[in-house]
């Protein structure tokens, strides 16, 4: 059988109880000097077992204090993300500046041929004065310059370095492979070299007073070189040359010396010299010599033309 065990101050409360009751009881002994009341003796005992019980419970455990949460840390490993364009600002190169061909002009109108020579005939175009072009190859040698032709854009010919002037780098500029020239005629008899000539004005090239004449071909054949000279009847005194050319030719009587390569027959172009001045009223001669080909070779022929120097 389970045995019930009281707290002392159950006892002690007890015990109370029955004091305060037996001092009540009828005929009992006679009263003791005067007790509290039986309220205010249950009241005293209740506070004293209320204050064991208080100080015999255990201290309430008091709940630790709320932490923070813990950030998780980033791996050690882990890379933070790019940073994000910036608007309005890209990561294109700056253009580089392309270099400008380089440009081409004449001292005097040259023809522009299919190939470095005057075996190329005949002309594809003409270079006049005044005008320019693109520079788009060379001759290993820079004698001769391969151009966008003047006169049929797209198309590409040659002319001569000594009648014309080149603006730019030409360093870059590649060096191009001609066509095969095309095949030398032989003249024969009925293509002799005939041509008439006269005189035609003086005028100034630059600083020096120039005599220019007159030539039609009446021949069959083209002419293609010339030797001139130009002197004093009176005295002999040589004004010009001889000098040869083989680009002799210039289209009007107002152009100056050098001009074209070629005269056509039936055609009428015009050459000339520089006399020099101090020479007004007097009578000079000029004598013309024009060949078929270069050098003054093929079939040639002379004529000789006096005037009056203005």
């Amino acid at each position: 059988m389970r045995k019930t065990v009281f707290h002392p101050a159950v006892h002690l409360l007890l015990a109370l109880a029955f004091v305060a009751a037996g001092c009540n009881f009828p005929g009992g002994a006679p009263s003791a000097p005067t007790q509290p009341p039986p309220e205010v003796i249950y009241t005293a005992a209740a506070l004293t077992l209320q204050a064991q019980l208080t100080a015999a419970a255990p201290a309430a455990t008091q709940a630790p204090p709320e932490q923070p949460p813990t950030q998780a840390a980033l791996p050690t490993d882990t890379q933070a993300p790019p940073p994000s364009p910036t608007l309005g600002v890209t990561d294109t190169p700056a253009p580089t500046a392309t270099p400008e061909a380089p440009t081409i002009s004449a001292s005097v109108n040259t023809n522009c041929r299919l190939g470095p020579g005057v075996v190329y005939d005949p002309p594809v175009g003409v270079l006049a004065v005044g005008v320019k072009a693109r520079v788009a190859g060379r001759t290993t040698n820079n004698s001769w310059w391969y151009i966008e032709n003047p006169n049929r854009p797209g198309q590409y010919c040659w002319v001569w370095a000594e009648t014309t002037t080149v603006t730019g780098d030409t360093a870059p500029l590649p060096f191009v492979t001609p066509p095969p020239p095309p095949p030398t005629k032989t003249p024969t008899a009925t293509q002799g070299a005939l041509f008439s000539a006269g005189f035609a004005n003086v005028h100034a090239c630059g600083s020096a007073p120039t005599a220019v004449f007159q030539v039609v071909n009446t021949g069959g054949s083209q002419l293609h070189s010339m030797n001139l000279k130009i002197e004093l009847v009176s005295d002999g005194t040589v004004l010009y040359g001889p000098s040869a050319s083989d680009a002799p030719f210039m289209g009007t009587s107002g152009e100056c010396p050098p001009g074209g390569d070629i005269l056509p027959a039936g055609k009428t172009f015009y050459v000339g010299g520089a006399i020099g001045s101090g020479n007004s009223g007097k009578t000079a001669r000029a004598t013309i010599k024009l060949c078929t080909e270069n050098g003054e070779k093929g079939v040639c022929a002379t004529r000789t033309v006096d005037f009056t120097i203005p």
